[in-house]
């Protein structure tokens, strides 16, 4: 996936595994979709838990006309309250914190997938976080 390859130094100092289950196929800008991906596994890595490996799993299922993709970590998580707040461009939790960031990526993200016909969304889990992405299925073209 071009997202990985675009993140290799974060993921080589990060000392993070990732893991990309096949997907199948959306119709959509390639570009777009990169940095869709490229920032939900940017957001994985960069908060991790600091004392552990960084463990990153892109998960992909088909669904009714759409595929629904996970990107699961075992970082720090997000509190439920704070899941829509997160979308929100320039949002931040703990803006002091040194993180690297802006604020711009989950915003970016939804934005791609709505331009897509789709959607990004946290989903509940005991450990780290969960962002699910749902797109089209490509039509075919026979």
């Amino acid at each position: 996936m071009t997202a990985l390859l675009q993140l290799s130094r974060e993921v080589r100092e990060s000392g993070a595994s990732v893991s990309i289950e096949a997907t199948g196929s959306v119709f959509g800008d390639s570009g777009l979709l990169t940095m869709l991906f490229k920032e939900l596994m940017a957001n994985a890595i960069r908060f991790r838990q600091q004392s552990q490996p960084c463990h990153v799993r892109v998960l992909a299922d088909a669904a009714d006309h759409c595929w629904v993709v996970r990107v699961v970590d075992e970082g720090v998580g997000l509190e439920p309250a704070y899941h829509e707040k997160a979308f929100r461009m320039f949002w931040q939790l703990n803006p002091d914190d040194g993180g690297g960031g802006v604020g711009a990526g989950l915003a970016i993200a939804r934005r791609i997938a709505r331009r897509h016909g789709g959607e990004v969304r946290f989903v509940l889990t005991t450990v780290g976080a969960c962002v699910e992405v749902e797109l089209p299925i490509a039509r075919s073209t026979e």
